[in-house]
């Protein structure tokens, strides 16, 4: 494991966050893009891959794009779901 780990992950996580709070400030739900890329990225931090991770975030940001999302998330996720699944992954049950 190098050195870097920790600053990364903390990068990743809060980026998402920051996500999550701009999807909510504008009183809306995810898109179906916004959803797979930020359900990737949560993917990604599961396993520790904090670029990938930060990658799918910037992604998330790009409202014209011309793709199908990179995963079809059903049912549609909202951003308490979202936050739920990174409380979740933070903290897992059974760490304690």
């Amino acid at each position: 494991m190098n050195n870097h780990a920790e600053p990364r992950s903390l990068d990743s996580e809060t980026a998402f966050l920051a996500t999550l709070r701009r999807i909510a400030a504008s009183n809306r739900e995810p898109t179906p893009w916004e959803a797979a890329c930020l359900y990737t990225a949560l993917c990604a931090m599961a396993v520790g891959d904090h670029r990938i991770a930060e990658q799918k975030i910037a992604l998330c940001t790009l409202v014209d794009i011309d793709q199908p999302p990179p995963v079809q998330v059903f049912p549609p996720l909202t951003v308490d779901d979202l936050r739920v699944a990174f409380v979740a992954l933070r903290d897992p049950p059974n760490a304690h």
